[in-house]
């Protein structure tokens, strides 16, 4: 299906900023096709004539790059783009691609290259340099995992500097950087080989001090700590870097909160980097609006008040309206009418900057509730860096004019949701769950201590999406082995908030159990080891009493109406792409996920047949990277086989080896150890992405030993512990306080 043409200029698309404004709005003439695509939907296949270069408006897309050396699936979210191989090739595609959920896309035809080249003739040289970049990802990843400081940052912040990255080719002998000069870009080394040269002695002769190569990475503790290069890199070979400008890495803190927090917990040399690069310590406008949910002025103040108890970080709320006088509502905080002045807006964020401890100070966040407003919001949403949306119908079609999808938060309240045939597809990405009673939060005036725990459990969780610290779990499929899962979500659960989890097969049971009932989940799925081990079973004659058995245990529940968040990781045989269920019965998406083909009947779906998750993705930490969690821990609990000595024929000379060879035990078990060294390094590499990953060892137990529960379960917390600390950790470093250097005020 075809929409409407567009012409705005392509600015919520991170790769293209590297164009001047005035080309990207001449080539948003030739990116004027829009195409809607639903859940499922193939959009290319890998072969197919080239379609153009597409880019996400909205949704989330699954690819499959041949030019991956694992092949491994990739999620696209808002802002992505893809395909820029096909406008430089009349050759067949090399992605494969299908909406993960509903998606729209806006589309440059391959036909309609040449006549955007005409247009801006600089795009030729762009596209070209970004079809290079791709080529030389995973070198440029591999030398992030060994940089200082990059290596300290997530994954998905290293691809998101990719996208604002530029290609260096250097020739043999010439100077890349020079002693004393500034640093203004750190490299990464892609091809070729490179010398550092300092003259220690004097004489006039450098000398060589560290030698570069593939890999590597240079010019970053210069960038990140402000002091001049201490060496000059000269290239011994032709060279091929990858340079990441200040410039960028400033724009992308202004654009990630979360990759602003990352920053602000690092230090090199016993110095903040943050402070070094020039950041600015300056609240972060979130604009709050409604599609008609009602009002939430409370909400929002109880909001304030729990990111200044979690995270001891003050946001001034300053709720907005138009008339002669202000509705009745909080009276801690303060109104401000419509339209108004800078000085008004200072003045009201003034008065309403008041953090947990009671004390006036500068806001970090600047929390503008425009949910009374009517009309025309753009000036106030292009000021904003997040926009929040209570809704009953989250859906990125029911978004206000103006307001792009790549700034949305949606807070669906979970209750009172509307349902629709669309929602089937699946909740928007970055949707977060509230389960509020709006008569006692009107009654609390704002005031935390009015609320019971579940309550505050619920505004903790959306403090937390706010504020770009989400905590997501992927949990790796592999029968009874996924009993591992418990000892790790319990583990974590003790001192790491969950806000997510995806699952695929038994994994997506395990966050069946956990997300719709806490701790007492995992202890209900253990007592029914027994059950689920006889389930599995009937499941050859029809996977439906999977579902019975999920949804007899956990009373009929709802994906779309389970605070932390579920998604049941699933393969549509149909295209091969990956789907992640996140609305429906519970017991559908879960006997989804765990429809292992040919042992189990399918799933169908909006007349698509799904099967078992792990065939597309058995570890789906993609999945939570997309709905914007900043930690995301990933298990892969399918253990590569036992090491086998040597054995010895039967028989001595050729006929011992034949019948060796030949000995139909021996080959069955050849393919059950082949199958599970498979699916432990698949699920070692679809990890690659996530921040803390626990790969099993070899085990004693089978895919099938679901009575040995409690065992499993017994040695899995001795072996998840170094996962779990490692978690602990890392959430320490995202929920401390930003650092409070020296500043007046905020800027508004």
């Amino acid at each position: 299906m075809t929409d409407a043409p567009e012409t705005e200029a392509l600015d919520d698309f991170p790769m293209m900023r590297r164009l001047p404004r005035e080309d990207r709005e001449r080539l948003a003439v030739h990116f004027g096709e829009r195409r809607s695509f639903r859940a499922g939907d193939e959009i290319c296949r890998m072969g197919e004539p080239p379609g153009g270069l597409y880019a996400v408006v909205s949704g989330e897309v699954s690819l499959t790059r041949d030019v991956d050396p694992r092949g491994r699936q990739r999620e696209l979210g808002p802002g992505a783009m893809f395909g820029l191989s096909s406008l430089l090739s009349e050759g067949g595609h090399r992605l494969r691609v299908s909406a993960v959920r509903p998606t729209v896309l806006r589309l440059l035809p391959h036909g309609r290259y040449a006549e955007a080249v005409r247009a801006v003739p600089a795009f030729a040289a762009f596209v070209e340099e970004c079809v290079r970049l791709h080529a030389l990802e995973h070198a440029a990843l591999e030398a992030m995992r060994r940089s200082k400081v990059l290596c300290k940052i997530t994954p998905h912040h290293h691809r998101a500097l990719l996208e604002v990255a530029r290609l260096v080719r250097v020739p043999a002998g010439d100077t890349v950087v020079k002693r004393g000069s500034d640093a203004e870009a750190l490299f990464l080394v892609a091809e070729g080989k490179l010398q550092c040269l300092v003259d220690q002695d004097g004489d006039g002769r450098p000398d060589v001090v560290r030698r570069l190569q593939g890999g590597d990475c240079f010019g970053e503790p210069e960038l990140f700590t402000g002091r001049p290069h201490s060496a000059t890199v000269v290239a011994r070979t032709d060279a091929t870097l990858i340079a990441i400008d200040r410039a960028e890495i400033l724009d992308l803190l202004g654009r990630s909160s979360g990759f602003a927090q990352a920053l602000r917990s690092i230090t090199l040399e016993g110095q903040p980097i943050f402070a070094a690069l020039g950041g600015q310590q300056q609240a972060e406008v979130v604009l709050f609006l409604s599609d008609g949910a009602g009002r939430f002025a409370e909400a929002i103040d109880l909001l304030a008040g729990t990111i200044g108890a979690d995270f001891q970080e003050r946001a001034a709320v300053v709720h907005l309206y138009r008339g002669d006088t202000p509705p009745p509502g909080p009276q801690r905080s303060s109104w401000l009418r419509a339209p108004f002045t800078a000085p008004e807006l200072a003045a009201a964020v003034g008065s309403g900057g008041t953090g947990s401890d009671g004390e006036t100070a500068p806001p970090d966040y600047l929390f503008l509730d425009a949910t009374h407003l009517q009309g025309d919001l753009g000036p106030l949403v292009a000021k904003a860096k997040k926009v929040v949306l209570f809704t009953t119908d989250p859906s990125e079609e029911r978004l206000p004019p103006g307001v792009p999808a790549s700034k949305v938060l949606f807070a669906a309240l979970v209750d009172e949701l509307v349902q629709q045939a669309g929602h089937r597809d699946g909740l928007p990405a970055r949707t977060v769950r509230l389960r509020l009673d709006r008569a006692r939060v009107a009654r609390s005036r704002g005031r935390l201590a009015d609320l019971r725990e579940l309550e505050r459990a619920t505004f903790g969780r959306f403090g937390r999406a706010v504020t770009e610290r989400r905590v997501g779990v992927a949990l790796g499929g592999g029968g009874a082995f996924g009993f591992a899962h418990v000892a790790l979500l319990r583990g974590l659960a003790k001192d790491v908030p969950i806000d997510m989890v995806s699952g695929s097969s038994f994994g997506a049971v395990a966050g069946a159990y956990y997300s719709t009932l806490g701790d007492a989940g995992l202890t209900k799925m253990e007592e029914r080891s027994t059950w689920l081990s006889v389930v599995v079973g009937l499941g050859v004659v029809h996977s439906g009493f999977i579902a019975a058995l999920i949804d007899r245990d956990l009373g009929a529940q709802r994906i779309e109406r389970l605070e932390t968040a579920l998604f049941a990781a699933t393969t549509d045989v149909g295209t091969g792409a990956l789907r992640a269920l996140s609305c429906g019965p519970v017991g559908l998406a879960v006997r989804a996920s765990g429809s292992f083909p040919g042992a189990l009947t399918p799933t169908l779906v909006g007349g698509r047949r799904l099967v078992d998750g792990g065939i597309a993705n058995n570890v789906p930490d993609n999945v939570l990277i997309t709905e914007g969690a900043q930690l995301v821990v990933a298990a892969n609990v399918v253990p590569p086989p036992a090491p086998e000595a040597p054995r010895t024929p039967y028989f001595r000379g050729a006929v011992g080896r034949w019948a060796h060879e030949f000995n139909p035990a021996l080959r069955m078990r050849d393919t059950v150890r082949s199958f599970f060294i498979m699916m432990h390094s698949a699920g070692a590499a679809e990890a690659e992405s996530s921040d803390v990953v626990y790969n099993a060892g070899p085990s004693d137990f089978q895919a099938w030993s679901f009575r040995r529960s409690g065992e499993i379960i017994g040695k899995a917390e001795v072996a998840v512990q170094p996962a779990v600390e490692k978690a602990v950790a890392r959430w320490r470093q995202i929920a401390r306080p930003r650092e409070r250097t020296s500043r007046e005020g905020a800027e508004t």
